[in-house]
């Protein structure tokens, strides 16, 4: 071998792995900047009809630090059943899905209340911080169905 195809093979070893750290950084940095747009339908149902429902749109921009956070996970609440859950990780971009089925009493009457949420994410943060941030806009929006009346 002659010294340019020793160069190339350098050349095209580096590339590649600048390209794998690159891969590496955006899914596992600690450093976290990214905007979420949060789409959640709720819809409520007496005897199986549908009585009232609402389209809430949320837009979230997080930045900051954080090292080994854990996931607030929302099968742990009592108060509801989370029936399918999704997440699709490009690592700048994320699709986070999630529907949730709950029942409560209003007026001696029983409300059944289903609640499809869907988030698409942009920017760099660790998935964990992104499930965390849609975990929270969920509970939110849960505690304002409860407080109604």
């Amino acid at each position: 071998m002659n010294l340019n195809n020793q160069l190339m093979i350098l050349k095209k070893r580096k590339g590649f792995l600048i390209f794998i750290g690159i891969i590496l950084f955006l899914f596992f940095s600690p450093f976290t900047y990214f905007k979420a747009h949060t789409n959640i339908e709720t819809q409520n149902k007496l005897n199986e009809k549908n009585i009232n429902g609402s389209t809430t749109k949320i837009d979230t921009h997080k930045k900051g630090i954080s090292f080994n956070e854990k996931e607030n996970e929302l099968g742990n609440d009592a108060r509801f059943k989370v029936t399918k859950s999704s997440m699709l990780n490009f690592g700048i971009y994320s699709k986070i899905a999630k529907e949730i089925s709950f029942e409560r009493v209003i007026n001696d009457e029983t409300i059944k209340t289903l609640i499809k949420a869907e988030s698409e994410i942009w920017g760099l943060g660790q998935s964990n911080v992104k499930k965390n941030n849609f975990n929270d806009i969920i509970k939110d929006r849960i505690d304002k169905i409860y407080a109604e009346k």
